[in-house]
C-alpha cells in the first residue's frame, strides 16, 4: 500500500523572520519580522504581501482574540515566556521557529483564517494595530508588555 501525502498550496504563507533587541525605556524586548504572502483572494486578506514587525505580547494578544472570536477550537500553543536568558541567540531562534510554527499552523486552520484579529496582526501598521489592541484588547489579557510600542520598521502592505 503506497500513501502519498498531497501538498496543497496554502492560501496564506507566513514567516517569522530578523529577530532584533528593541528598548523602550527600561524594558527590553525582542521584535520579529512577520512576512506574509496571499496567493488566493480571500475576505479577510484584501493584500497581496504584508511585512509587520510584532513582539512576543503581539503574538500572546493574538491567541487571545482567536479564543475570543473561535470559543472551543484548539489553537496551536505559543512557546512559554522566560524571564532569565530571554535574549540568548539559542532562545530567540528558538522562539523565533516556534512563533513561525504557530502562524503556519493557524493559518492552515480553515476557521481562524477568516479571523479579523488574524488578518489585522498579519498586516496592520503601529499606529492601526495599537488601536485595533487597545479596541479589542480582552480583560483576561492584562500584560505589562502588551502596550503599544515603537517599532523600528512599519508594517508595509502593498497590492489589493
Amino acid at each position: 500500500v503506497e500513501i502519498k501525502i498531497r501538498m496543497s498550496t496554502a492560501p496564506v504563507t507566513v514567516t517569522v523572520t530578523d529577530p532584533a533587541q528593541q528598548s523602550e525605556g527600561m524594558n527590553k524586548f525582542t521584535s520579529y519580522k512577520v512576512n506574509t504572502v496571499v496567493s488566493s483572494p480571500l475576505p479577510n486578506f484584501p493584500f497581496q504581501t504584508a511585512a509587520v514587525i510584532r513582539r512576543y505580547s503581539d503574538f500572546v494578544w493574538l491567541t487571545t482574540m482567536l479564543h475570543n472570536e473561535y470559543p472551543g477550537a484548539i489553537l496551536p500553543p505559543l512557546p512559554e515566556k522566560q524571564a532569565v536568558s530571554r535574549f540568548s541567540p539559542e532562545f530567540v531562534e528558538g522562539r523565533r521557529r516556534m512563533l513561525d510554527r504557530f502562524l503556519q499552523r493557524v493559518t492552515l486552520h480553515p476557521e481562524l483564517l477568516n479571523s479579523p484579529s488574524l488578518s489585522t496582526f498579519l498586516s496592520a501598521d503601529d499606529t492601526a494595530f495599537s488601536v485595533a489592541k487597545a479596541s479589542k484588547s480582552s480583560s483576561s489579557s492584562s500584560s505589562s508588555d502588551g502596550g503599544p510600542s515603537p517599532r523600528q520598521a512599519r508594517g508595509k502592505v502593498e497590492g489589493g
